[in-house]
């Protein structure tokens, strides 16, 4: 990923890159009831690229060691779901034994991937994740450049990957199909 990063920001038409991958599953206990939600592996630059807000606390940072270990975003849905008045800085344990710490809260939002934008927003638990825990890579590019962005973008990936089949889509469209079949 670093490598792809660092090729697709020469180009000044790419304004920004990150990425972000499916982390599994984890659960909860929340008065004796027993609550799963997903866990996304993202990177320091995931929240400022699709423009989520952090609520309170801090998005993650490379000045922090922790940040990479047990440190968690969780977004409102889940500080709900959990009953915390006050979740920046609440320690807790998944049923599966991961010890986590929440270092910030983002705002609820729509993931394209998890389907319809008019869909209720579930608990969501945010990691940084290692490098090979990605599987989607963002890139924020200037308006009006698509053509030329996508030629840098499917050259260094064919350069990274030469032999997985380079696919894409713009955020945008695939929100605003989203809308259109729910219509």
């Amino acid at each position: 990923y670093e490598y792809i990063r660092a090729e697709l920001l020469k180009d000044q038409v790419i304004q920004s890159v990150t990425h972000s991958g499916w982390g599994g599953m984890a659960a909860l206990k929340v008065n004796d009831e027993t609550k799963t939600f997903p866990i996304e592996n993202i990177d320091e630059t995931y929240l400022s690229l699709l423009s989520i807000p952090i609520v309170s606390g801090q998005d993650f940072s490379t000045d922090f060691l922790s940040d990479s270990s047990n440190a968690v975003l969780v977004n409102e849905s889940f500080v709900k779901m959990a009953g915390w008045n006050d979740p920046v800085g609440v320690e807790f344990t998944t049923v599966e034994g991961m010890k986590l710490k929440v270092v910030g809260v983002i705002g609820d939002h729509q993931n394209v991937y998890i389907g319809s934008p008019s869909r209720k927003i579930e608990p969501h638990l945010f990691m940084r994740g290692s490098e090979k825990q990605y599987d989607r890579i963002y890139a924020k590019i200037k308006p009006m450049s698509e053509v030329v962005s996508l030629k840098t973008i499917e050259a260094t990936f064919k350069k990274a990957f030469p032999l997985v089949p380079f696919q894409y889509f713009f955020l945008e469209e695939q929100y605003l199909q989203s809308l259109t079949s729910e219509a």
